[in-house]
Order: structure tokens, then C-alpha cells, then sequence
């Protein structure tokens, strides 16, 4: 029994970060999409492309605290769960600058 609870943390861990590196892949693409659009002015744009960067934002922070679910390192959890913090209170603000940005580019 002990060796099927091994395999299956392993697993578990396994699929944690296999999800961890595809969230965090191209994490850049979602905040340059938005600034452009805000650059041009298109208000329209920067309202869809902020639901992008939202929607990845939210994503990041729940796989986030994922990973802190699955590891036994205090100090890298609190790094962890303190920059997903962070990142939620950052998000809105973003798009708010982007919003205010597109209405007088």
C-alpha cells in the first residue's frame, strides 16, 4: 500500500507541474496584447484583451497555489502565495490602466 501512495504522489506531482510549465508558458503574451491595444487607442480591443488577461491572471494564481499545495518548502510557498497575492491585486489595476490609457492614447 505504501508503495501505491508513493506512485501515486509521484504522479500527482508529475501532473502539478506539468501543468505548472504549460500555464507558465508565454506569460508575456496576454499584458503585451493589452498594452498594444491600449497603445492604439481601440477601446474595444483592450475590453476583450483584458478578459484574456484576466482569465490568464486568475489562471496563474490557481496554479500557483497548486504547487504550494504540493510542496513541503515553507519559505518557497510563502514566496509563492505572496506573489499570487500580489498578482490578484495587481490585475485589476492593469486594466484599468489600459482602459484609461485607450481613452486618451
Amino acid at each position: 500500500m505504501t508503495k501505491k501512495t508513493r506512485d501515486l504522489r509521484r504522479q500527482l506531482r508529475k501532473a502539478v507541474m506539468d501543468h505548472v510549465s504549460d500555464s507558465f508558458l508565454e506569460t508575456n503574451v496576454p499584458l503585451l496584447v493589452l498594452i498594444e491595444a491600449a497603445k492604439n487607442g481601440n477601446e474595444k480591443e483592450v475590453k476583450e484583451y483584458a478578459q484574456v488577461f484576466r482569465e490568464h491572471a486568475n489562471k496563474l494564481i490557481e496554479v500557483a497555489n497548486l504547487a504550494c499545495s504540493i510542496s513541503n518548502n515553507e519559505e518557497g510557498v510563502k514566496l509563492v502565495r505572496m506573489s499570487a497575492s500580489q498578482l490578484e491585486a495587481l490585475c485589476p489595476q492593469v486594466i484599468n490602466a489600459a482602459l484609461a490609457l485607450a481613452a486618451k492614447p
